[in-house]
């Protein structure tokens, strides 16, 4: 009987857990898209991510993407700055540490997109078609830009 009392209580602590990350966002980010934002802020994340050249892709998330798009997994792992081309960055609006930027890049006939999250694990991949600019509602298309661009 006591080891179902500490599963449940152990279930119960993560589902308060999970709902508390749920109700409140662990931190507040601004989307800055390349074609309209600082261009500073672009040329940081190009230098921090120059020397990277493998990256993690682990998550369920990704996984089932990867499998349901048909993605070319030997294209993804391999970061490749030069043929990839940054369109966008999150960033949390009181520190200037990126949270995720979104890449495309061409492989196997098709354009993707790949949202990787600090710096170096794949969160998802999208394929798009080649004209898609993504200037979507959330990206900041004008106003004050924080201090640390």
């Amino acid at each position: 009987m006591r080891k179902h009392s500490i599963i449940y209580q152990y279930v119960n602590k993560r589902k308060k857990i999970y709902e508390i990350l749920q109700k409140k966002p662990i931190f507040v980010t601004a989307r800055f898209h390349i074609l309209i934002g600082p261009s500073s802020l672009f040329q940081r994340i190009n230098f921090k991510l120059k020397d990277i050249t493998i990256l993690k892709g682990y998550s369920t998330h990704f996984i089932e993407r990867l499998i349901e798009r048909d993605a070319p997994i030997k294209s993804l792992i391999k970061f490749d700055i030069i043929n990839w081309r940054l369109v966008n960055a999150e960033i949390p609006t009181d520190t200037e540490k990126s949270v995720s930027t979104a890449w495309e890049f061409f492989a196997n006939d098709k354009y993707w997109r790949v949202v990787i999250w600090f710096e170096k694990t794949i969160q998802t991949i999208i394929n798009i078609d080649e004209y898609r600019t993504h200037v979507g509602i959330k990206i900041i298309k004008e106003g004050a830009f924080p201090d640390f661009f």
